[in-house]
């Protein structure tokens, strides 16, 4: 890539639908995207090198005519990943982000596997066994695939939330 592909304020537009360059309705990425979370994404140099960045992120630089603060992150009131509108965004932290995502109940809790390493009934059966004192953290974080860590929030109910119908003794 180089100069001949144009600006990146050029090469952005040329990846947005205009069908509807509204401030109300999304603006969508029709250029490459990330797998798993369908944000768009765009080829922009960076220290001399090129790098890919989030479509979104562009988008609110172009808005703003500034680069995106130092530990802020762009995040979406209308929750479409491919979305570019510079009106649909507003600047938090990581932690803002994990805050919208919970209180909008979009955290990842699925059996489906491509989503998430574990299922409820890999959780349930996780818990029983380690309530059962025959098993280690460590050793159901390496059965499970987790770090030892995550397995530990499990046993507290601090991920995978729910009524727990059996006693955990977390050592």
């Amino acid at each position: 890539m180089g100069a001949k592909h144009g600006s990146l304020s050029e090469r952005f537009w040329r990846y947005v639908d205009k069908s509807s360059l509204l401030p109300g309705p999304c603006w969508l990425w029709l250029g490459a995207k990330q797998k798993k979370t369908g944000h768009g994404l765009i080829g922009r140099r960076r220290g001399g090198r090129w790098v890919c960045d989030r479509a979104h992120r562009v988008s609110w630089e172009i808005a703003h005519g500034r680069p995106v603060p130092r530990g802020k992150s762009v995040l979406h009131s209308c929750d479409v990943p491919p979305c570019v509108n510079p009106w649909h965004f507003f600047l938090g932290t990581q932690t803002d982000n994990v805050a919208d995502m919970v209180r909008k109940g979009r955290q990842v809790r699925s059996d489906h596997p491509s989503i998430a390493k574990l299922s409820w009934a890999k959780v349930r059966m996780l818990r029983k066994r380690y309530a059962s004192g025959c098993v280690s953290q460590r050793a159901l974080a390496k059965e499970f695939s987790v770090a030892q860590g995550h397995v530990n929030r499990i046993i507290k109910n601090k991920r995978w939330k729910e009524a727990l119908s059996f006693p955990v003794q977390v050592m």
